[in-house]
C-alpha cells in the first residue's frame, strides 16, 4: 500500500511545473512532514470493513459447449417421420372408408335386386297366367315398359306353378325363382335360358331404367304363351 502512495506522490510531483529553485526547496522538506502528508486521510489509507459472504465460496459453473446443429437435424428427422406416419394413416383411413362406402352401395343394389316387387303378385292374388299376360300386352301397347315387363314376368313365374307344378316360396324374388328353375335336373335348358333372359331384362327395366333390345318383350310374351300351350 505504501508503494501505491509513493507512486501517487511521484505522479503529483511530476504534474507540478516548478522551477529548479522550488525543486531544491522541496528537497529540503523534512521527512516527518512528508510522512504526515502521506498518513493524512485525504491522501489515502487503509480501513477495516466487513461484508456477508458464503462460508464456502461457490464454485464457478462452467457452461457446457452444446453443438445445436446435430440436435436440430435429429429433431427435423423425427418431425418429418411423424408427419409421414400421420399422412400414411390418413391415406389408409380414407381407403378403408372408401371400401366400406363402395361395399354398402353394392350391398344395397344386391338387396334391392333381391326384393323386387312384381305387380299383380304381391298386390293381389292373380292366379290366371293368361289374364296377367293379357294385362302385360296392354301396358306394352301403351308404352309403359316397366308395367309391361312386370306383368310379363309375373305371368311367367305363375305359369311355372300352374302349368308345370313348380312351387316357389311366397317371399321368393325373381332371381331366386330363376335359380330354382335352373336347379331342376330334368328341366328344359332352352326354357330355363329364355326365362333367365326374361328375368334379366326385367331387372334392367326395373332398376337400371334401361329398355331391353328390340324384340325382347315379344320373345318373353311368346315364351309365357308356350308354357301354357304345352299344357293345354
Amino acid at each position: 500500500m505504501r508503494l501505491i502512495k509513493i507512486f501517487c506522490l511521484i505522479f503529483v510531483l511530476t504534474q507540478v511545473n516548478v522551477s529548479s529553485a522550488e525543486w531544491e526547496t522541496a528537497n529540503n522538506v523534512p521527512l516527518d512532514i512528508l510522512q504526515h502528508i502521506m498518513e493524512s486521510p485525504d491522501f489515502g489509507g487503509e480501513t477495516d470493513s466487513w461484508d456477508i459472504r458464503f462460508k464456502n465460496p461457490r464454485e464457478q459453473r462452467t457452461i457446457p459447449d452444446i453443438n445445436i446443429n446435430p440436435m436440430l437435424e435429429k429433431l427435423q428427422i423425427i418431425i418429418a417421420s411423424l408427419l409421414r406416419l400421420v399422412l400414411i394413416l390418413l391415406i389408409a383411413a380414407m381407403a378403408v372408408l372408401l371400401y366400406i362406402y363402395v361395399k354398402k352401395i353394392i350391398y344395397k343394389k344386391n338387396t334391392a335386386a333381391k326384393k323386387t316387387s312384381l305387380p299383380g303378385i304381391h298386390l293381389k292374388p292373380l292366379k290366371n297366367p293368361k289374364l296377367i299376360l293379357q294385362k302385360a300386352m296392354e301396358y306394352y301397347e301403351q308404352g309403359n315398359m316397366r308395367m309391361a315387363w312386370g306383368y310379363c314376368t309375373a305371368a311367367a313365374i305363375i305359369s311355372w306353378t300352374v302349368y308345370r307344378g313348380i312351387t316357389f316360396p311366397p317371399d321368393a324374388t325373381e332371381n331366386e325363382c330363376a335359380d330354382i328353375i335352373n336347379s331342376i335336373p330334368s328341366g328344359n335348358k332352352n326354357e330355363a335360358g329364355t326365362f333367365n333372359r326374361l328375368i334379366k331384362n326385367w331387372n334392367y327395366v326395373a332398376y337400371a331404367g334401361k329398355i331391353p333390345p328390340q324384340g325382347s318383350f315379344e320373345e318373353a310374351f311368346t315364351f309365357c304363351r308356350q308354357l301354357g300351350a304345352a299344357n293345354g
